[in-house]
């Protein structure tokens, strides 16, 4: 009897080298063992090649196990039974110590191959000659980021599923393209650490349930080419609060982003492509959502943005989603703007993006200068923002707006004072009578104080109110006589009293105009008359001649 089961097994053996050319019997490197999915004849070449089989047996003869060569082993081939038509089978029996295990080939009907956390470095797994309709690859519990690029060969599967769930390595996982460039690969990294996914050029999709319940992920990055994002792919994913979206997708799952923490989106097609990519349809080929279930999202558009919202005021159980374009639209020349429950601006003032604007009652942006309730305003005429607590120059005229609207009459900025035309507007530079006296202000309109120079001739302008003095005026314990146009008398007589070329009034004689023989001349009581001399008397040029008479 033990001789029968014995050529049994070699029969097995020889089938094997039959069809696959592994040459079980040819060393001393092979035999059977006892795993949890069956007997598997194995045989391992010495030059880091192991090759597993199905066997027919129940149980293994000779019992040998191949954990001696496991670290040694780079590539590794796993067969069904030789029988005609193939069984289903399922291979698990991976070792510790498996580093240096890089391709993975399986053939035939294997419907579940298990490899949880062993061979950390693998690099691929290829799927030949299998005609299963479920294909299951258990990656479950992985400590490794390396995930293996899958290839599929002959297979008549309608979903090979790879469980990638309770991922425990470094937090920065990059998906291989084959996980999402063929249809029938689905895959999760449910309830896993991760935190930032990188997805490989040449990916195509992002499953449905992918990323289900990642608690930790906060950051994703789609590659441009990726076409869907499917039904719960990111759903519970409470710090992912932000994502980019390649113009490239066509299609997402209503529930993708479900109980995510998403705030903003930033899609970089338009917004009428964005109106396009969310329909979900179900066992009937009805039409059950339009819309992301999302609430109070924004979604960044190339040409605006759409708000995402819910009726509050429906069921919990059944929330109606709806979204508005909303932010900048041009038409016929003119902007318009649209709030987040898509109204447009109407005959009013928005702050947008720090800038203020108004717009008519049309909708259409406002710009250049306009008057709305008695005060005047101004929009920039490319950008329509509204100038606001700021200076404006337009045609060479400058301009200052308090709150946004402009100021006229006096303003102080700065603690500096400025004085608007109050019919225009226009800041005023130079001289500027106001209610009846005169000011003088700089080129950068500041209101001048205190002695100011214009032209050559000295004013004294007020320091408490910046007005022109007139007149006798003690300054710093000096007397100066300023002129009724302002201009500081020098080395004149001013009301009979001598100045000196600086202004200062210290000669204490004052002078006047006498008649002696019906001629006029002019001296004080200290004896002191002009003579064979010019004087200029409160503004008037006088010559006198040797005598001190008026000629």
């Amino acid at each position: 009897m033990k001789g029968k089961v014995l050529l049994s097994s070699l029969v097995t053996l020889s089938l094997v080298v039959s069809s696959y050319g592994v040459a079980f019997a040819d060393s001393e490197n092979w035999g059977e063992v006892s795993t949890p999915d069956g007997v598997f004849g194995w045989n391992y070449n010495n030059d880091g090649i192991l090759g597993v089989q199905k066997s027919i047996s129940s149980y293994p003869n000779p019992a040998r196990d191949w954990s001696t060569f496991s670290s040694d082993v780079h590539t590794m081939n796993i067969y069904g039974a030789s029988l005609s038509p193939k069984p289903t089978y399922s291979y698990s029996d991976f070792k510790t110590g498996m580093y240096k295990l890089k391709t993975i080939n399986v053939y035939d009907n294997c419907k579940k191959l298990s490899i949880n956390d062993y061979c950390p470095s693998i690099e691929r797994i290829s799927i030949n000659n299998n005609s299963e309709n479920f294909i299951d690859i258990d990656l479950s519990g992985r400590k490794s980021a390396k995930l293996p690029e899958i290839s599929l060969n002959n297979v008549t599967a309608k979903y090979i599923d790879i469980d990638c769930s309770e991922y425990a390595g470094p937090v920065v996982v990059n998906i291989p393209a084959s996980f999402g460039n063929n249809s029938k690969i689905m895959y999760n990294f449910q309830n896993s650490n991760l935190t930032t996914v990188n997805f490989a050029s040449g990916t195509k999709t992002i499953p449905e349930d992918a990323f289900y319940d990642c608690s930790m992920l906060f950051k994703v990055v789609i590659p441009d080419g990726v076409t869907s994002i499917e039904y719960g792919a990111f759903k519970k994913c409470p710090k992912l609060e932000s994502i980019t979206i390649p113009a490239s997708v066509k299609s997402i799952g209503m529930n993708a982003f479900k109980n995510s923490g998403i705030k903003t989106i930033d899609f970089l097609g338009t917004r009428a492509q964005w109106y396009g990519l969310v329909k979900e349809y179900d066992s009937s080929e009805e039409l059950i959502g339009e819309t992301l279930h999302l609430d109070g999202v924004t979604v960044h558009c190339s040409d605006g943005n759409v708000a995402i919202h819910y009726n509050k005021n429906d069921d919990p159980q059944y929330y109606q989603y709806y979204q508005n374009y909303f932010g900048w639209e041009k038409e016929n020349g003119k902007w318009y703007y649209r709030d987040t429950d898509g109204k447009l601006a109407v005959n009013t003032f928005r702050t947008i993006d720090g800038n203020i604007y108004c717009f008519d009652t049309d909708g259409s942006m406002k710009t250049g200068w306009w008057t709305f309730l008695g005060g005047w305003f101004f929009a920039d005429k490319t950008t329509g923002a509204t100038v606001h607590d700021n200076w404006l120059q337009d045609n060479g005229s400058w301009y200052y707006f308090y709150g946004y609207i402009m100021s006229k009459g006096w303003k102080q900025i700065k603690g500096t004072w400025y004085y608007f035309d109050k019919t225009s507007g226009k800041m005023v530079t130079g001289w500027k009578e106001i209610d009846g006296s005169w000011y003088l202000f700089n080129n950068s309109g500041a209101m001048l104080t205190g002695w100011q120079k214009s032209g050559n001739t000295w004013y004294y302008l007020d320091p408490s109110n910046g007005a022109m003095a007139t007149g006798w005026k003690e300054i710093d314990g000096k007397w100066y006589f300023l002129k009724s146009n302002g201009a500081m008398a020098a080395s004149e007589w001013c009301g009979g009293y001598w100045l000196n070329a600086d202004g200062t009034w210290t000669y204490p004689y004052k002078a006047t105009w006498r008649k002696t023989n019906n001629k006029w001349w002019f001296g004080d009581d200290s004896g002191w008359y002009a003579k064979n001399e010019t004087l200029i008397i409160d503004g008037v040029s006088y010559k006198f001649d040797a005598k001190g008479y008026l000629v």
